[in-house]
C-alpha cells in the first residue's frame, strides 16, 4: 500500500473530523468520551488480498468493550459489512476481509467503523489505496567533490558522479554538464572511471574577475529517464573579516579587514555592505561602503527600526569584485527566544512543553488549561496514536491528575519509522451533559488535540561524531592545519572569535560574545570522512581572546555540529566523550555575515524588554 502522504493525508483527516467530529476534534471542542483508534499496518494490498486491522473503544482512558459495533468497506453506496472480532482483550477487535473489486474507488479503499458503548455511539474512518503495480525503475546521479571545493586561480576541481537503476551502479547513455561561474557557462566533459562512474575535472582561469561560487549541473539519461545533481565549488584569493566594535540603540559599528592568503592585509579595497531596514512607512535598503586603510575600515551601520536582515557585502579591489553573503535573510523576530503558544481563552485546552518527538521510550509534558486557567488537580484523559494517514499504532492511552498548575506529563515508546507524526487527544469533563447520549456518565467532555512532529530542528544537533582536532598549537600569521572527520554527505567549517570566559553552548548563547568573525569564505567546505583542513589566521587578529571553529555536518537527515575552543599557543580537539545535545548552531551558507550583522543587535533588543 503506498499512502498518499500530502492530499490523501488531508482528505482523510477532513472526512475523519466530519464522521467523528467531536473525537478529532481541535482543542475546546465539545468531545465524545468513547474514542475509537484503528491500527491499519503498512503494506501493499491488490485485488484478492487479505487486509487484517485492529479496532481499539477506549472511554475515559480504559479500554472498554463494544456493546455492538459495524464495520463497513467500500466507497460510499458499495460499501459491504464485515465482522469485527473479539481479541479476547477488553476493547480489541480485530477486523479481516478481502478486497473486492467493487471495494475501491479510482484505487482508494475506505473503511467505516461504527461503535455503541451505553448510550453513546461513536466511530472511525480509515483508508488506503490499493498497490499500482511495479513503479518505474529509479535512477539516481550522485556527484561529489573529490578535491576542495574552496579554491584559487589555477587550481582543479575534481568531482565524481554515479549513476545508479534501483541501487546498482548503470552506465549513462547520454549526459549534458553545464559550468555557471561568474563570467558566463560552459559546456564541460566526464572521464569514465568505472561502470556508473565518472569523474568531472575543471581547473579554474589564472585571471578572472569575478570571485563567487561556481557550479556544474548535471543531466544524465539512462533509458527514457533523465535525472539531475549539482556540484558547487568557490574560487577565493583573499580572506575578510568582521571585528565587532560599538552597540547602541540606533548603530552598530563594524570593522572589516581584508588580507591576501599569505596573510598580507590589503589596502584600498573599496567594502560595500547593503541591508535592509525598515522605517515606519517602507522597507528601504541602506548601503555604507569604504575603502581599508592599513587593511582595515570602519563602518557605521544604523539598526533602529531593523526587523530583518538581507545582507550582501561586495569587495573590489583594482579590477577584481568579491561577491559574498547573498541571499541571506534573518528575520530578527525569529532570533528571539521562542514563547509557549497561548491556550484557548474559551474552552479546554493542551499546550504541549515542545511541539516535536524523539524516537524511543521518552516522557512529555504537558500543560492543560480551562478558560485560559489551568485545569488544576483535576483528571485529563489521552489517547496517543502513531500516525501515517491512518493510525498505524496506539502509542498509549490513560488518565492523569494535573497538578495545581495545570500541568502533567505522559510516556511512551515511538518506533524510528520516517514520515509519521503523534496526535494526541487529550479529554477532561468539564461540565454536565446537556442531552442524552452525550456521555454514560452525565458528564460534558470537551477534547484538545496535539500534533507532534519527529523532532529535527532541521536535524540540528550537536554531535560527537562530527570531530575537528589541531594539528599543532595554534598560532597567528601562519596557516593552522586540523583534522577533521565529517559523517555526513558534505560539511563546512566557520571561524570565530569570542572572549576568553565565554562557553558557547547554543546559538543563543553563542552569537552575542562573537567579536570575530571570518565572512569571507562564508565557509570553508570539507567532504565526506576525515581529511585535513587549512586555515589561515592573520597577524593583525587578537592573541588574548579565544579562537572558536565550528564543524558542520550535512545529509538527507539535517545538520549535525561540533565545535573546537583554542587560545593562541593550545592545542587540542573534540572527543568521542563529548556529550551529543539538542543545542542549535544554524548551517545555512553565509550565517557568519549574519552573525557579524545582527547578533549585537539581538543582545540589545533582550536589554530593552
Amino acid at each position: 500500500m503506498k499512502l498518499r502522504n500530502a492530499l490523501g493525508m488531508m482528505i482523510a483527516l477532513v472526512l475523519a473530523l466530519l464522521i467523528v467530529s467531536a473525537q478529532n476534534a481541535a482543542g475546546g471542542y465539545s468531545a465524545n468520551p468513547v474514542v475509537v483508534m484503528s491500527e491499519l499496518p503498512d503494506g501493499d494490498y491488490e485485488v484478492g488480498d487479505e487486509v487484517t486491522f485492529t479496532v481499539n473503544v477506549f472511554e475515559k482512558g480504559e479500554r472498554v468493550d463494544a456493546d455492538n459495533i459495524t464495520v463497513t468497506v467500500g466507497w460510499y453506496f458499495e460499501d459491504r459489512k464485515v465482522n469485527a472480532t473479539p481479541t479476547g482483550t477488553p476493547g480489541v477487535y480485530e477486523v479481516t476481509f478481502t478486497i473486492q473489486e467493487n471495494d475501491s474507488y479510482e484505487g482508494e479503499i475506505d473503511i467505516f467503523i461504527t461503535v455503541e458503548v451505553g448510550n453513546v455511539t461513536s466511530g472511525d474512518y480509515i483508508y488506503f489505496y490499493l498497490y499500482e503495480g511495479e513503479e518505474e525503475p529509479e535512477v539516481e546521479v550522485e556527484a561529489k567533490p573529490t578535491s576542495s571545493s574552496l579554491l584559487k586561480p589555477g587550481e582543479t576541481f575534481t568531482c565524481e558522479v554515479t549513476v545508479t537503476e534501483d541501487g546498482e551502479a548503470v552506465n549513462a547513455d547520454d549526459k549534458d554538464i553545464t559550468l555557471y561561474g561568474p563570467e558566463g557557462t560552459e559546456k564541460l566533459n566526464w572521464t569514465k572511471t568505472g561502470k556508473g562512474m565518472y569523474m568531472i575535472t575543471y581547473t579554474v582561469p589564472d585571471h578572472i574577475t569575478d570571485y563567487k561560487k561556481f557550479s556544474i549541473h548535471i543531466y544524465v539519461d539512462v533509458g527514457n529517464l533523465t535525472e539531475y545533481a549539482y556540484a558547487t565549488f568557490t574560487v577565493l584569493d583573499i580572506q575578510v573579516w568582521y571585528e565587532k566594535g560599538s552597540v547602541n540603540k540606533t548603530e552598530l559599528v563594524a570593522t572589516f579587514w581584508v588580507n591576501d592568503l599569505d596573510g598580507n592585509v590589503v589596502n584600498g579595497a573599496q567594502v560595500k555592505i547593503e541591508y535592509d531596514h525598515d522605517n515606519d512607512y517602507f522597507t528601504a535598503r541602506l548601503m555604507k561602503s569604504g575603502t581599508t586603510v592599513n587593511g582595515s575600515v570602519e563602518l557605521t551601520l544604523p539598526h533602529a527600526n531593523l526587523t530583518g536582515i538581507y545582507v550582501t557585502i561586495t569587495v573590489k579591489i583594482t579590477n577584481r569584485t568579491y561577491l559574498i553573503g547573498t541571499g541571506i535573510d534573518w528575520d530578527m523576530e525569529e532570533m528571539e527566544e521562542p514563547e509557549v503558544p497561548e491556550p484557548s481563552e474559551e474552552e479546554f485546552d493542551v499546550v504541549p512543553e515542545d511541539m516535536g518527538y524523539e524516537t524511543g521510550q521518552h516522557t512529555y509534558d504537558f500543560t492543560a488549561y480551562n478558560y485560559s486557567e489551568p485545569w488544576a488537580s483535576d483528571w485529563v484523559y489521552y489517547y496517543a496514536g502513531f500516525y501515517g494517514s491512518p493510525c498505524r499504532k496506539v502509542l498509549a492511552f490513560g488518565k492523569v491528575k494535573t497538578n495545581a498548575e495545570g500541568e502533567f506529563s505522559i510516556s511512551f515508546s515511538t518506533p524510528s519509522d520516517e514520515g509519521m507524526y503523534i496526535m494526541i487527544f487529550f479529554q477532561a469533563a468539564t461540565g454536565d451533559a446537556e442531552y442524552e447520549g452525550q456521555s454514560n456518565d452525565g458528564r460534558a467532555y470537551e477534547q484538545a488535540t496535539v500534533f507532534l512532529s519527529k523532532l529535527t530542528v532541521e536535524g540540528s544537533v550537536k554531535s560527537s561524531s562530527v570531530k575537528i582536532s589541531a594539528k599543532g598549537a595554534l598560532k597567528l600569521n601562519d596557516t593552522n592545519d586540523f583534522q577533521v572527520t565529517i559523517p555526513g554527505e558534505s560539511g563546512f567549517l566557520m571561524v570565530f572569535i569570542i572572549p576568553v570566559d565565554a562557553e558557547p553552548d547554543s546559538q543563543m548563547e553563542a552569537y552575542p560574545f562573537i567579536l570575530w568573525a571570518l565572512i569571507l569564505p562564508a565557509d570553508i567546505p570539507l567532504m565526506t570522512g576525515t581529511q585535513t583542513v587549512s586555515v589561515l589566521l592573520p597577524a593583525y587578529l587578537p592573541e588574548d581572546q579565544k579562537f572558536l571553529f565550528v564543524v558542520v555536518s550535512l545529509n538527507d537527515e539535517g545538520l549535525k555540529y561540533n565545535y573546537l575552543m583554542l587560545k593562541v599557543g593550545q592545542s587540542g580537539g573534540t572527543g568521542d566523550d563529548d556529550d551529543d545535545d539538542g543545542g542549535f548552531f544554524p548551517g545555512f551558507e553565509g550565517i557568519t555575515v549574519a552573525a557579524a550583522l545582527g547578533v549585537a543587535l539581538v543582545a540589545m533588543r533582550r536589554k530593552r524588554r
